[in-house]
C-alpha cells in the first residue's frame, strides 16, 4: 500500500516546492482610474449663461448678405463643463429662404468664449419627400481630443451633443 501512495506524495512535494521556490512575481492589482467629475460653481454657470446669451445675440444679428431669410424660430442652451472649464452654447435656428415653401433647421454647438465649433447640424425639407425621408445635409460632432463623428439624424446629433457637451435642444 505504501508504494501506491508514493507517486502522489512525490508529485505533491514537487508542486509545493515549485510554488515555494518560484521567482514569478504576482500580478499587480488592477487599478481603474477614478474619473472625478467637477461641479460648476454658481458663478461659473452664471458667467457661462451670460456669454452664451452674447454668442446667441451675435449670431442672431449676423448679416445675411442680401438673402431674404424668414426666421421661423431661434433659441439657445448652454452648459459649463467644469472639468474642461469650457462654456458650450448650442444655437438652434429654423428658417426659410423661399417664403416658407421649404424649411431649414440648423444647430451649432460651439465654445461661447472662443467661438470654436464642435458640432454642426443642418436639415432642409423637400417639397416632394416626407420629412422623415430627408437626411440631414450636415451632421457632424467633434468631441474634444477625438475624431469627427458623422451622424445620420437629428436624434443621433442630439444624443451626441448631450453626451459630449451637456447641451441639447
Amino acid at each position: 500500500m505504501r508504494l501506491r501512495l508514493f507517486p502522489f506524495a512525490v508529485a505533491a512535494t514537487i508542486s509545493v516546492a515549485a510554488i515555494g521556490c518560484s521567482n514569478a512575481k504576482p500580478d499587480p492589482p488592477v487599478v481603474t482610474p477614478k474619473i472625478v467629475e467637477t461641479t460648476a460653481t454658481l458663478q461659473q454657470q452664471k458667467m457661462c449663461a451670460q456669454q452664451a446669451k452674447v454668442s446667441f445675440d451675435e449670431f442672431d444679428k449676423a448679416p445675411t448678405r442680401g438673402l431674404k431669410i424668414m426666421t421661423i424660430s431661434s433659441s439657445y442652451t448652454n452648459h459649463f463643463d467644469a472639468n474642461t472649464t469650457t462654456c458650450y452654447v448650442e444655437i438652434f435656428y429654423s428658417f426659410s429662404m423661399d417664403g416658407g415653401k421649404t424649411m431649414t433647421t440648423s444647430k451649432v454647438v460651439s465654445d461661447a468664449f472662443e467661438g470654436r465649433t464642435y458640432a454642426s447640424y443642418m436639415w432642409t425639407s423637400d417639397r416632394v419627400k416626407k420629412y422623415w425621408e430627408v437626411k440631414p445635409t450636415l451632421c457632424t460632432v467633434t468631441p474634444r481630443n477625438q475624431d469627427e463623428i458623422i451622424c445620420q439624424s437629428d436624434t443621433e446629433f442630439d444624443s451626441l451633443v448631450l453626451t459630449h457637451f451637456g447641451t441639447g435642444e
